[in-house]
């Protein structure tokens, strides 16, 4: 779903449902009619490059088409990453727990990279909400391939799976739709670039980092000091995950 989705949803639910309700339906039908066109201009406005008019639009929005304080996992989202870089809200924080689901990792990930330092500690206590975005949003672009080959998905998971979209199939037993198996796959692969070194990132079902010399520090070697990948995976709550899709998801 993209952001546009997501605001027409909104508009829709928020907007045209409320006038049905009372019993406005002619305005209803107008409204609807221009649901698409108005959701589109404001996706487009909080993704322009005019700085101003992007975080206006958020504030504008804020509390109408999405919550004032949203779940950490909306952040996420494709609204929610944009309305993150509009307004990006510097000056708060979240718990140790809030920063794991909106990275999908699990709060011993989140301690290690505060730990280390790759997430800023918040003057008042908890995570750095700013540092927590920033990371998701660099995790959630575009990703370049490193020059670098460390392994496949199932040379390094050694599972039974050749790629990381079949162990999703597998685990999930045939009990969530395609789209759905898809998503979860999506947010599984996320959760997993999230937990990764900077530099190194799975790309398809193959695993690429840096050429040189990799800083390992805070993160799981194998016997020979090299960076252990299935540790890292094993410390992900995929089942949590799932968890967080059925409660998006509640008919199923």
């Amino acid at each position: 779903m993209s952001a546009a989705e997501q605001l027409a949803d909104a508009l829709d639910a928020e907007l045209v449902t409320a006038m049905v309700a009372v019993g406005w339906t002619d305005l209803a039908e107008i409204g609807r009619e221009r649901i698409d066109d108005t959701a589109a201009r404001l996706a487009a406005q909080l993704s322009s490059g005019d700085e101003h008019l992007a975080a206006q639009t958020a504030i504008d929005c804020a509390g109408h088409l999405w919550p004032l304080d949203p779940e950490p996992e909306w952040w996420r989202t494709p609204l929610g990453s944009l309305v993150a870089r509009s307004v990006g809200r510097h000056d708060a924080s979240v718990t140790q727990a809030e920063a794991a689901a909106m990275l999908g990792v699990t709060r011993g990930t989140i301690a290690q990279l505060v730990s280390r330092g790759t997430l800023a500690r918040h003057p008042d206590g908890g995570v750095d909400r700013a540092a927590v975005i920033a990371r998701m949003l660099a995790r959630s672009a575009p990703p370049h391939q490193p020059n670098c080959s460390y392994g496949s998905w199932n040379r390094n998971v050694g599972d039974y799976s050749m790629t990381l979209l079949g162990q999703v199939e597998s685990s999930l037993n045939g009990e969530f739709t395609d789209d759905e198996v898809t998503a979860v796959a999506d947010a599984y692969r996320a959760a997993i670039n999230a937990a990764l070194p900077d530099g190194v990132q799975l790309c398809g079902d193959e695993f690429y980092g840096p050429a040189v010399e990799l800083d390992t520090a805070g993160y799981p070697v194998d016997e020979d000091g090299r960076l252990d990948i299935a540790a890292i995976i094993d410390g992900i709550d995929f089942w949590g995950i799932v968890e967080r899709r059925a409660k998006a998801n509640p008919a199923n």
